[in-house]
């Protein structure tokens, strides 16, 4: 039965928790319709437009020199923004997003422009974070998110409520007593004109919200260059349908590079193994059963596994630290969940002889039971459940075998096979999620 199919899995985790199941990929997003239908596609294609001009006004190649004899309507926007002298950090990512060129075309565009003091506001480490991120995608939307295709000074966002971006995202525009508001952000200092259109400054970084996506998360480790090792460990641990269901997931990948660090010949060894238990439940040590975003990470100090593992959450100077790894790249939308990309391989503490014993009779009785014979998946639960009770050096109390000699007995009594492996089940998971 399906309810079943994923007790090999899911090992170190209590049943009602799972949201895999075989066969389903519940995790692909696809667009929804509504009344507005027709407003959003306008909405899009004016966005589609808007990023081909900008694309042509990069391939233009309009050299960006700031000239010492130009007049303020004679510079181009990032010319303008560099004899500020306050938005060092601004222009720096515009060039490592490889946006300058085309900002310095002939728009005309509108840039809400955060100072040097609005980029520091930001975690600590997240500059770097976005500037090591493989092609730096993250970091050109949310730049695009502050540009407008159009002139628009003071005057004109005052009879608006919203505008478009070229990272087709929207911004809401409130007027406040105090003047305008962009996003909820205070404009400091409104209509610095430039030859190609109008900065406004503003005191903080605007941030898009996270892309709809549309790729599983294993779609997504396939799609990339850096996670090839990965992808071949999970799909030898027979995860990759697990991982395409429904989730959430937060998945903490180690790149290929990662993976290179190990000792020599430890992945051939992991893959020969039989059952690949150990590779499993390593893979399983990187996955998290929630959808959990840097900013979420940040107010956690730890994590939980799906291999019953624990997992130390850091914050250092130079940014978040998975339980001693980096972060390579954050925050990779999936349409069931989010990957963060890291740079070693995160390896489990040695699970207990206990443990060992109850994940053995899950590996062992799960296939019985996908089989259609829950009555043998029932006898290897119980067997391994006499043992906990009848032996010693399991670390547990008198109190705790008693209470687990008692459930046992319970389940012994149920009298449908299926219900009774499910009983003896039960009682395996709450052993294995004992703190």
């Amino acid at each position: 039965m399906k309810r079943y199919a994923l007790m090999a899995l899911s090992a170190v985790v209590a049943a009602p928790t799972l949201a895999f199941v075989q066969g389903t990929r519940d995790g692909a997003v696809n667009e929804p319709c509504s009344p507005a239908s027709k407003q959003m596609m306008e909405r899009r294609s004016a966005a589609e437009r808007t990023n081909v001009s900008l694309q042509m006004v990069a391939a233009a190649g309009t050299e960006m020199v700031t000239r010492a004899d130009a007049g303020p309507n004679d510079r181009t926007i990032p010319q303008v923004a560099a004899a500020a002298g306050s938005f060092d950090t601004l222009l720096a990512a515009v060039k490592a997003a490889g946006l300058a060129e085309a900002l310095s075309g002939a728009g005309p565009f509108t840039v809400f422009a955060p100072t040097d003091d609005a980029f520091a506001k930001l975690p600590a480490g997240t500059i770097d974070t976005l500037l090591a991120e493989d092609g730096r995608v993250t970091l050109k939307r949310i730049l695009l998110h502050h540009v407008v295709a159009e002139r628009l000074e003071a005057s004109d966002l005052q009879h608006r409520d919203s505008v478009q971006t070229l990272a087709g995202t929207t911004l809401d525009l409130t007027q406040m007593r105090g003047g305008l508001r962009i996003a909820g952000v205070d404009v400091q200092s409104a209509d610095i004109a430039a030859s190609n259109g109008v900065i406004h400054v503003i005191g903080d970084v605007l941030i898009p919200p996270a892309p709809e996506a549309s790729k599983t998360i294993p779609e997504i480790a396939v799609g990339s260059d850096q996670l090839t090792t990965l992808v071949t460990a999970v799909t030898a641990a027979d995860l990759l349908d697990a991982l395409s269901g429904a989730g959430p997931f937060t998945v903490f990948a180690p790149t290929d590079a990662a993976f290179a660090k190990l000792p020599a010949g430890t992945i051939d060894t992991l893959l020969a193994e039989p059952d690949r238990v150990t590779l499993k439940r390593i893979l399983l040590h990187h996955v998290v059963a929630d959808r959990l975003e840097a900013a979420d990470l940040q107010h956690l100090d730890s994590v939980q596994t799906l291999a019953g593992t624990t997992l130390d959450l850091t914050r250092m100077r130079g940014g978040l630290r998975i339980a001693g790894a980096g972060v390579a790249a954050a925050d990779v939308s999936a349409s069931n969940g989010v990957v963060h990309v890291i740079d070693q391989v995160l390896i489990p503490p040695a699970p207990s002889p206990l443990d060992q014993l109850l994940t053995g009779a899950i590996d062992r009785g799960v296939p019985l039971f996908n089989a259609g014979n829950p009555e043998a998946c029932a006898a290897v639960c119980a067997t391994a459940l006499d043992a906990v009770t009848l032996c010693t050096g399991w670390g547990l109390s008198s109190s705790e075998i008693d209470r687990i000699a008692g459930a046992a007995r319970e389940a012994a009594a149920v009298r449908a096979a299926d219900d009774r492996a499910w009983s003896y089940r039960r009682i395996i998971d709450s052993l294995l999620a004992r703190d």
